[in-house]
C-alpha cells in the first residue's frame, strides 16, 4: 500500500529573471499537491543573480544547511551540461 509521505520543508533554486514563472509553478504545483492530499508549506526561494554553476552551487548548500529540505526544486534556463552535472552530483551526496 502507498503511504503518502509529508514535505515538511522544501526549497527552490531559481534565477532571477524567471521568478514570476517560478512563483506560477510552484502555486500549480501547491495546488495539485494539495488534490493528492499533500500539503506543501511555502517553499524556501533562494533566488540566484546570474547563471554561473557557482551561483547554483552556493544556492544547493545555503539552502540545505538553511531548511533542511526534503525537496529541492532547481529551475534552469538552459540545458547546461556543467550545470546540470554538478546538480546530478549533488543530489546523491549527504551534506
Amino acid at each position: 500500500m502507498l503511504t503518502m509521505q509529508q514535505v515538511n520543508s522544501w526549497a527552490v533554486v531559481f534565477p532571477s529573471n524567471m521568478k514570476l514563472h517560478v512563483k506560477d509553478f510552484v502555486l500549480a504545483l501547491k495546488v495539485a499537491a494539495a488534490k493528492m492530499e499533500l500539503r506543501l508549506p511555502q517553499p524556501y526561494d533562494r533566488e540566484i543573480n546570474d547563471d554561473q554553476t557557482a551561483s547554483y552551487m552556493e544556492a544547493l548548500k545555503n539552502a540545505v544547511l538553511t531548511c533542511n529540505p526534503k525537496l529541492i526544486l532547481v529551475v534552469v534556463p538552459n540545458s547546461r551540461l556543467d550545470r546540470y552535472r554538478y546538480v546530478k552530483i549533488m543530489k546523491s551526496l549527504d551534506l
